[in-house]
This record gives structure tokens, C-alpha cells and sequence, in this order.
């Protein structure tokens, strides 16, 4: 899915894509433990 729009995906977006993604990673990360730690 990622290697096929990447084809189609601008040289200036496709170079913030990595940001972007690390971005939804720690925001991921910070959910899963508010979440596991939050519901006791």
C-alpha cells in the first residue's frame, strides 16, 4: 500500500512522509499507555 502511492506521491510530500509517520508513532505509543495505565 505504502510502495504503490509512494509511486505516486511528490518528491517535497513523500520526503515529510517519514516525519509524519514517527509523528503517529509516539502519538500511538502515548495512547496505548494513557490507555493500559488510565483504565484501572
Amino acid at each position: 500500500m505504502d510502495s504503490e502511492n509512494a509511486a505516486q506521491t511528490p518528491p517535497v510530500y513523500a520526503a515529510g512522509i517519514p516525519h509524519i509517520q514517527s509523528k503517529a508513532v509516539v502519538v500511538k505509543t502515548i495512547t496505548a499507555f494513557l490507555l493500559s495505565h488510565g483504565m484501572d
